[in-house]
């Protein structure tokens, strides 16, 4: 995990981010993009009705970039046929730069977003967004009214989007689960929690499915196992709900962006590792990377929960 963080920004490599994660990054260094994707929204909101405020802003924006603005709408109406027909096709690119920066794949976030789709293929390729001096609105010939209209719906775009993630705590910090529920409720929306049990045949077939590591890695499940033998078989189960607002990348001398899972377990691990007894790392708390893992966990720890309806 941490060496898939480390290279999170190399070019020429495909990664997997949720809407969350994908405006965040566009909010701390880019938030042109927001702009442009909201644009596209708003004139897909509009369902292109030639009285709608999103269409004739869209048109205009693009007409003053001495771009084709009859052929753009042209081709996102098709794409937004494509999408009502086959669905939203989840291997079509999103194109950023090594900052994580959009250049390409506005308006296929944006029926991304209206979709309700809850991951991005991103591409990351070489940086080549130039930086601007002037406000993107006022170089794509908008009023100050009209930038205020998209400004406000990528806002609202940006608060609106969120990520769902199954935090998982362990045993060891028992005593402490009200707490731990109480501060990541505190932080995010929380969706589901409860207390799971098992018995001693079935834990360790459960850790290795929860982990799901290679053969060659069995050894890590192995040692997390004899390491929980002194403790009940039980666990606390916490889905929460992150929204882009919440969402904070963090950079780390310039370049790194660590995701908020990883920030969320080394608070909580921070702060109760001296308060449980004989604590070793990854004892307390173990979060999901992303929506198909956290589907997986949902699915071995709560078979009940709807969680493919959020």
């Amino acid at each position: 995990m941490l060496e898939a963080l480390r290279n999170l920004h190399c070019p020429d490599q495909h990664i997997w981010l949720s809407p969350a994660e994908l405006l965040a990054y566009q909010k701390a260094f880019c938030p042109e993009a927001l702009f442009e994707i909201a644009l596209r929204y708003m004139a897909v909101e509009g369902n292109f009705n030639a009285s709608s405020p999103g269409l004739a802003i869209y048109s205009k924006s693009l007409a003053s970039r001495g771009l084709d603005a009859e052929d753009a709408i042209s081709r996102l109406k098709a794409l937004i046929g494509s999408v009502e027909e086959d669905g939203f096709n989840p291997r079509t690119q999103i194109i950023l730069d090594s900052k994580l920066r959009m250049t390409d794949g506005f308006s296929r976030v944006a029926l991304a977003l209206r979709s309700g789709v809850k991951e991005l293929w991103c591409f990351i390729g070489e940086d080549q967004r130039e930086e601007s001096g002037s406000p993107w609105f006022i170089e794509q010939g908008l009023t100050l009214q009209e930038a205020s209209l998209v400004t406000s719906k990528a806002e609202e775009i940006y608060r609106n989007s969120s990520r769902v993630l199954a935090f998982i705590v362990w045993a060891p910090a028992y005593d402490y689960f009200d707490q731990i529920t109480e501060d990541i409720s505190l932080r995010y929306d929380l969706i589901e929690a409860r207390d799971c049990e098992f018995d001693e045949e079935s834990f360790p077939g459960l850790l290795t499915e929860l982990y799901h590591v290679r053969p060659d890695q069995q050894w890590k499940i192995e040692s997390k196992i004899k390491a929980l033998e002194a403790y009940p078989r039980k666990l606390r189960l916490l889905l929460v709900k992150i929204n882009a607002y919440s969402f904070h990348p963090r950079a780390w001398h310039g370049r790194k962006v660590f995701s908020e899972e990883t920030l969320v377990k080394t608070s909580v691990r921070k702060k109760y590792k001296h308060q449980v007894q004989g604590y070793f790392y990854d004892s307390i708390i173990h979060a999901t990377d992303n929506w198909k893992d956290t589907v997986r966990v949902m699915g071995l720890l709560a078979p009940d929960f709807p969680v493919e309806s959020l």
